[in-house]
């Protein structure tokens, strides 16, 4: 079966220039130990699709390097223009199969419904964010992927007690024809609570649990 993955591990945000610090230290490690994780069980290079900004890029880059055909895998910004162009150009004409989605990051909860995830290039004007609500919708209509399963390791905190109150619009995306798949999702937090990233080992506990749970 045909597998292909989204990795996005986010460490590095731009509201740092807005005086608003929201730099972790553990995103882009988890991302690489799933790249890794998926290396070994035979996914090719380029079936793993990397967004990633690391505090110590070249430190990931040789980790990923110590798995096998690692050097072959790159990684992008994970830009909301990046991103959503993957989404929404590339995505529908990759090969079916399974689908994994793993995202570590910041995250917030609008309404008590919609999860937002921060994009790297996020600023105190411009709240660029990934509306998972609506692309989970939009992937239950992909019929090339009848097997998803997505994992968000990000806090699901209310967006009002944040630095962020005032998200941009979300644009609504084209979902196509409906077509019926098995979506599996886990996130680190429920609605009004917030994920826990552990700096030392840099990893999000959920993540960490996760790929234990994997091996």
């Amino acid at each position: 079966m045909n597998v292909h993955a989204i990795l996005i591990g986010i460490e590095q945000y731009d509201c740092r220039a807005d005086g608003i610090d929201l730099d972790l230290d553990g995103p882009a490690s988890d991302a690489v130990r799933f790249a890794g994780w998926m290396l070994q069980r035979g996914v090719p290079p380029e079936n793993l699709h990397c967004f990633v900004n690391a505090l110590d890029l070249p430190a990931r880059q040789t980790e990923l390097r110590a798995f096998p055909h690692g050097a072959e895998v790159q990684f992008q910004p994970p830009t909301r223009d990046r991103v959503e162009d993957f989404f929404d150009n590339t995505l529908p004409s990759l090969p079916g199969g399974i689908l994994y989605l793993h995202w570590g990051g910041h995250g917030v909860m609008r309404d008590g419904v919609e999860r937002h995830l921060f994009y790297a290039n996020i600023r105190k004007g411009a709240a660029l964010t990934f509306n998972l609500e609506h692309r989970l919708a939009q992937l239950r209509k992909r019929d090339q992927f009848s097997d998803q399963h997505i994992f968000i390791d990000a806090c699901a905190n209310y967006v009002e007690l944040t630095q962020f109150p005032g998200l941009a619009p979300t644009q609504l995306v084209n979902a196509g024809r409906v077509q019926f798949v098995t979506q599996h999702v886990l996130c680190a937090a429920a609605s009004g609570e917030k994920a826990k990233n552990d700096p030392v080992r840099r990893t999000g506990l959920f993540s960490g649990v996760l790929l234990e749970e994997f091996d």
